[in-house]
């Protein structure tokens, strides 16, 4: 479908370079992820440097304290697949927007403002845990907060005018959405303790009712052949001014291998379910028909034993005849053999 819509976006009059579009939304918007990352560390940062002041100042704080400034240095320093750094440097990253017009994103140059003014912090000391806690308060949180609201204008500035005057950025965006929520759906996939599509080991199925044991395949590969083409799929956008039909393909066939395996298997367990289903109903129909008419089974004797009754009266009045002499057929019975039969 995302081909299909893509092939069928009309131009506008002008043609907007929708790789380069593409990429600039990617880089604001791991530029911004990134940030509020980088905002919870230093959220605990703060409360190491508090909790330091009131103990008089720890080494074990201290220590704990250098692990997140190296987590924070590396968020800042590590752009995201197929993104660019706007975190670190200064000026702007410009972005081909029409032939010989751009669109631009400022870098915030958290490196500086960030990571080096982290530098040096000593927590184990409380006049050093203080200047930490004055430092992280007054000028680290309040610039973080600045390159936040810088980037997040500018972002909007270029999705707007994707939205305007590019077709492809909606469906663009909605293949995107689609794949990054591939994840949650393999997660949402598990049951009790078994996902079929992060497992490279069979799940074995037994039934109660039943010898048979089916075995259902797990599909561990799913994340190499299905999430990662997609996920390089949506890469292509921000590279390439043609659709990634390429990668869309790879995981479209090993998607419908694995569908194709999975309901193989269900299919099987499905039939021999129903079999025992259909066992079980046979048994408890049986067992009904016994509590309702239990003596069913007898029924033809004690009308056959009734019948032998009433005609050896009618055969013998005056003497009793016997069931041996019935069976025996004796002169005397002939007629209610005859009857009998």
């Amino acid at each position: 479908d995302y081909v299909q819509q893509v092939a069928a976006s009309a131009p506008f009059a002008v043609t907007v370079d929708t790789q380069q579009m593409s990429r600039g939304s990617a880089s604001a918007a791991d530029g911004l992820s990134r940030m509020a990352q980088v905002g919870d560390l230093l959220g605990q940062l703060q409360t190491l440097a508090q909790q330091a002041i009131t103990s008089g100042g720890d080494a074990s704080l201290n220590a704990q304290s250098a692990g997140l400034q190296s987590q924070i240095g590396t968020l800042i320093n590590t752009a995201g697949s197929g993104a660019d750094n706007l975190l670190t440097g200064t000026g702007a990253q410009g972005y081909n927007y029409v032939a010989g017009s751009k669109l631009y994103l400022r870098s915030t140059d958290l490196g500086t403002k960030v990571t080096n003014a982290l530098a040096g912090l000593d927590l184990s000391t409380a006049s050093g845990a203080q200047a930490a806690y004055n430092l992280i308060t007054a000028t680290v949180l309040p610039s973080l907060a600045d390159a936040r609201s810088s980037l997040t204008s500018d972002a909007q500035a270029l999705d707007s005018a994707r939205a305007t005057f590019d077709p492809r950025t909606a469906i663009d965006n909605q293949f995107t959405s689609i794949v990054n929520n591939i994840s949650t759906q393999i997660a949402t996939a598990t049951v009790g303790s078994s996902n079929l599509l992060t497992s490279v080991a069979d799940t074995l199925v037994f039934l109660k009712s039943s010898p048979d044991m089916y075995d259902i395949s797990g599909h561990g590969e799913f994340d190499s052949r299905v999430t990662q083409p997609l996920t390089s799929a949506v890469d292509a956008l921000r590279t390439g001014a043609s659709p990634p039909t390429t990668a869309l393909q790879q995981a479209i066939d090993a998607l419908t291998n694995i569908s194709i395996d999975l309901s193989g298997d269900a299919s099987r367990m499905q039939f021999g379910t129903q079999s025992v289903t259909d066992l079980t109903a046979q048994k408890s129909q049986a067992e009904q028909a016994q509590v309702t008419t239990p003596y069913q089974g007898t029924r033809a004797a004690k009308l056959l034993v009734m019948q032998y009754l009433a005609l050896a009266q009618d055969s013998a009045p005056s003497q009793a005849a016997s069931l041996a002499d019935l069976l025996g057929g004796t002169p005397s019975t002939d007629n209610i053999l005859n009857l009998l039969a």
